[in-house]
């Protein structure tokens, strides 16, 4: 039950039935995404989390203030998880699950 609390948090207050998201959260773009053999996921539920996430990869597609925000990457969640997705699988799990 505590893994839905930001769902039943969203109902109590204005009482819109949250829609399925599957894996996914509500806000934050967490989902994993599938690497080689394994899933890998990276959360980043903060600015400051992405802010240390977009160093450590070192990708300039991550640098783009269309995703400054969590907001902003919450409302374009796809195209970031798409990026994500491409940038992952461009080493080993082994590397990402290292970092």
């Amino acid at each position: 039950m505590s893994a839905l609390i930001n769902q039943a948090q969203g109902y109590l207050a204005t009482g819109a039935n949250p829609k399925r998201l599957g894996n996914d959260h509500p806000r934050s773009p967490l989902r994993a995404g599938h690497h080689e053999r394994r899933p890998v996921t990276s959360r980043r539920g903060t600015d400051q989390q992405f802010v240390r996430l977009v160093k450590l990869i070192g990708d300039e597609r991550l640098s783009r203030g269309e995703w400054a925000t969590n907001d902003e990457r919450v409302a374009a969640r796809d195209d970031l998880r798409s990026t994500l997705n491409a940038i992952f699988v461009e080493r080993s799990s082994e590397h990402w699950l290292g970092c």
